[in-house]
């Protein structure tokens, strides 16, 4: 399972991008920073989801980000390492639990849709879609996220990956989320971002 694969990657490489899959740290940084280009408040309240060992946190600090942050994983491990770096971050916290969860301005969500292991492509679509909606709802003002797009050739795919058209995804979000709907791509990596923003 996938929850298998990022429990071996962070025990094998701790609180670093190869921890959490990742290829290298630049990369990392550059999905956070078209995940967040959606948020034009540094105050607004953010939800990680799938927030590994809390990249995403830091990533904000340096951009000036001050307001609340809360980190949510399903690996206590995960959670653990995030909590000791941040340990001295009083506006920033980390569980494990979705019923701890509160509706934050934005709802971020990096690579969580990537990896599916032997999970069939047609039980991966749906949990997909579950956790969109999930994401919808403890969101204000809007949620953001990435996914694969399909790869140029058969020797390229990875069967343990999951690949998603880009146009179909938007078009999802827009049937199913009431708001403004985009999709960013061709930022150098081999992903797309999608941005819903609530009305």
């Amino acid at each position: 399972m996938a929850r298998e694969h990022y429990l071996t990657l962070i025990e094998e490489h701790g609180s670093s991008y190869r921890g959490v899959g990742w290829n290298s740290e630049q990369a990392q940084i550059i999905r956070f920073r078209h995940l967040c280009t959606m948020m034009d408040d540094p105050g607004a309240s953010i939800l990680d989801f799938g927030c590994g060992y809390g990249a995403l946190a830091d990533y904000l600090r340096t951009q000036g980000f001050h307001g609340n942050y809360t980190g949510y994983d399903l690996l206590p491990l995960s959670v653990e390492h995030a909590r000791k770096i941040h340990r001295k971050w009083k506006s920033c916290v980390f569980t494990t639990t979705t019923t701890e969860l509160l509706p934050s301005d934005y709802t971020f969500a990096s690579g969580i849709f990537n990896v599916r292991r032997e999970v069939d492509t047609g039980r991966w679509s749906v949990y997909v879609r579950e956790t969109l909606r999930k994401m919808a709802t403890l969101c204000i003002r809007g949620f953001a996220f990435n996914m694969l797009p399909p790869v140029s050739s058969p020797a390229l795919l990875k069967a343990e990956l999951y690949y998603e058209d880009p146009e179909h995804m938007a078009a999802l979000c827009k049937r199913e989320f009431a708001g403004d709907v985009s999709v960013v791509q061709n930022y150098g990596l081999h992903d797309f971002t999608v941005h819903v923003l609530l009305s």
